[in-house]
């Protein structure tokens, strides 16, 4: 009996500890599979979005002046029409920010041209753009003016400023700003010398308003580098200068570009984790530039007297507009000079290039160009220029005396040869003609190399060239001793006539 009670106990123990271990392991997997979820969708979220479609991070800071007369209420409905007016028309192109800059002190258009940002600021963390805006009474209306910090590029743009006379109107002027002050981030592929193939950040998030589309055919872009560390944080952006593109062809966030650029290799075809090359947009904000040229040297003088030439690239027939810098060496050039941006600039100085660039007016009030030194080049003419006139002055002298020769050898007056030849041996003589001109060359290539300045070395080597050409053309002294023995020859003839 003791037996049979025990039994059943014991069973029911086993029984309870078979079903509780199931229990606990399908705990266990349920726990286990939301935890292995839980990790995937961290590393999901955590891998970075292609760059076509990772929108703008955007940072939109408005400053209202106290003299203008806004309520906060008033000043609260502003923003939100502003956000109304980012939806609406960039919709999830841009992720923005949108609130007031009470630092922006007060908040006008000379407060705001003297602030700068940097990209360990606080507005800057997290964000590709932060756009400072500013509304302030002007009269009866009110102005409205913004600048943009581009935090990819690391560069500010000039402010611009805008007019509103109704209140109503401040939000689509401020957006009408914003707009104007976007310029797309690109990420330059595959290029060779002419063209370039581009991608747009956000580029395949297309925004509901067609004219907000990054990349349009004729849109100007400017290309630069981004240095990294190994653990990936920025070290420095540094601009290719003097370099563009112009898109010809656009496909969403992919575009086709015509490469211009006053460098001989503008962008490397070697890639590094740590480089990375893209460009921003650019477009002209001012009717005119001020081009400086200024001489690459330490006292970096400027150059007046330089002609520099707008080349169109179209009829051949029509010649190129031509400027000529004044004596503080500026240049105004106009957006209007050329039927299509960026323009190509010659420089020059008498007949020799100094320099052959694009260039886009607009950009910056003032913009300096350094081009070789070309003082000791002009200081080599002007001495070639005196040894030239002399060489031209002996063979004009030359010439006549040979031709006095041949008049006297028709009379028989072989006194008069004789003081005729002795006059050629005088003027003749390329040896002190050649000496000169080494010893010009030799100076001027020396003051060349002390300023490391090989292209006007190039220079002086070939003009030097060119004049001793002129010396072995004009002077040969073998021409010389053939028209002596001409002479020598006539007169053995005729003193055997007269023995005879």
């Amino acid at each position: 009996m003791a037996s049979n009670c025990t039994f059943p106990r014991l069973e029911k123990r086993e029984s309870s500890g078979f079903f509780g271990a199931a229990w606990l392991a399908i705990a266990c997997a349920v726990v286990l599979c939301g935890w292995s979820q839980t990790v995937v969708a961290a590393e999901e979220a955590a891998e970075p979005l292609p760059l076509e479609l990772d929108p703008y991070r955007v940072s939109i800071l408005v400053g209202f002046d106290h003299d203008a007369g806004f309520s906060s209420k008033s000043r609260q409905q502003i923003l939100n029409q502003l956000r109304q007016r980012c939806r609406s028309y960039w919709g999830r192109m841009c992720e923005t920010q949108i609130g007031q800059n009470p630092r922006l002190f007060p908040a006008t258009t000379t407060t705001l041209e003297r602030v700068e940002l940097t990209p360990d600021a606080e507005e800057a963390q997290d964000q590709d753009k932060v756009f400072l805006l500013t509304v302030e009474a002007d009269g009866a209306a009110y102005r409205v003016s913004g600048k943009v910090y581009d935090v990819i590029a690391r560069e500010t743009s000039p402010v611009m400023t805008a007019q509103s006379f109704r209140r109503e109107d401040i939000a689509d002027d401020l957006f009408a700003t914003i707009s104007g002050l976007f310029e797309p981030i690109i990420e330059i592929g595959d290029f060779d010398r002419e063209t370039v193939k581009l991608t747009a950040r956000a580029g395949e998030i297309l925004p509901p308003d067609p004219d907000q589309l990054q990349l349009k055919p004729g849109g100007l872009l400017r290309p630069f580098y981004r240095f990294f560390s190994r653990e990936g944080e920025v070290l420095r952006v540094q601009t290719i200068p003097w370099t563009y593109f112009a898109v010809t062809e656009t496909d969403r966030a992919r575009a086709k570009c015509r490469l211009s650029s006053g460098l001989r290799v503008p962008l490397t075809t070697r890639r590094r984790r740590t480089v990375k090359a893209m460009a921003v947009g650019i477009r002209p904000r001012f009717e005119n530039s001020k081009l400086k040229l200024v001489a690459q040297s330490i006292e970096q003088q400027s150059l007046p007297g330089i002609n520099v030439s707008i080349l169109t690239g179209g009829d051949d027939d029509k010649p190129p507009k031509t400027l000529m810098s004044d004596r503080d060496g500026i240049v105004t050039i106009s957006t209007s000079d050329a039927p299509e941006l960026p323009m190509i600039l010659a420089v020059r100085s008498g007949t020799s290039v100094l320099a052959k660039m694009p260039f886009v007016p607009g950009l910056a009030p003032e913009t300096s160009v350094f081009l070789p030194d070309d003082s000791i080049r002009l200081k080599v003419e002007g001495q070639l220029a005196v040894l030239e006139s002399e060489i031209i002055d002996v063979v004009a002298k030359i010439a006549v005396l040979k031709a006095r020769t041949k008049f006297f050898m028709k009379k028989n007056d072989w006194e008069q040869i004789d003081e005729q030849l002795a006059r050629v041996d005088e003027l003749a003589q390329p040896n002190l003609l050649r000496t000169r001109l080494t010893v010009i060359r030799e100076n001027a290539v020396q003051a060349a190399e002390a300023r490391r300045n090989i292209s006007a070395k190039r220079r002086i080597e070939r003009v030097c060239r060119i004049n001793g050409e002129l010396i072995d053309r004009y002077l040969d002294p073998n021409k010389l001793k053939e028209f002596k023995e001409e002479v020598e020859e006539t007169r053995k003839a005729l003193q055997g006539e007269d023995e005879e």
